[in-house]
């Protein structure tokens, strides 16, 4: 192989390389993007994918308040009474990025997550806890996502 040739795959794997590491595609570089922005009052639908009973409830409507559910609805405008405790570990964005960080240390065998460009919160999250395990996995999106006054 050339000089030419090696110092040219040398530099394209070093770009690839910095690319993929950026701040911005990371769990840390994204939890910090969302707490630079100091939302503090914030609605959101969510939508949780699972072998779950409750999937007929979906999306949630969530408005969030100073780290407090404000209200938190199903698609019908309802309530949620039933499954409550379910949706309550991950009826913020604060929630959702600490179910991320510990997913993503230890506690799954894969994470897939797609985070949104502006704010950095996670937009698109596929957890599969057990690789080779049946209806272990889980998966969440978020939409509609509002800052409010």
């Amino acid at each position: 192989m050339s000089t030419l040739k090696r110092l040219t795959l040398i530099l394209i794997l070093t770009a690839l390389t910095a690319c993929s590491a950026t701040p911005s595609s990371t769990l840390a570089g994204n939890r910090q993007k969302w707490e630079s922005q100091n939302i503090t009052h914030y609605r959101f639908n969510l939508a949780i994918s699972c072998f779950c009973a409750f999937s007929d409830k979906m999306p949630l409507t969530i408005e969030i308040q100073d780290g407090q559910v404000v209200s938190m609805v199903d698609n019908q405008g309802q309530p949620v009474t039933d499954f409550k405790e379910t949706f309550d570990q991950y009826n913020s964005i604060e929630k959702l990025f600490a179910t991320l960080d510990s997913a993503e240390n230890g506690g799954a065998d894969k994470v897939t997550v797609t985070y949104n460009a502006e704010f950095g919160y996670p937009e698109s999250v596929y957890i599969d806890y057990i690789e080779m395990a049946a209806d272990d996995e889980i998966g969440f999106t978020v939409s509609e996502f509002e800052s409010l006054p």
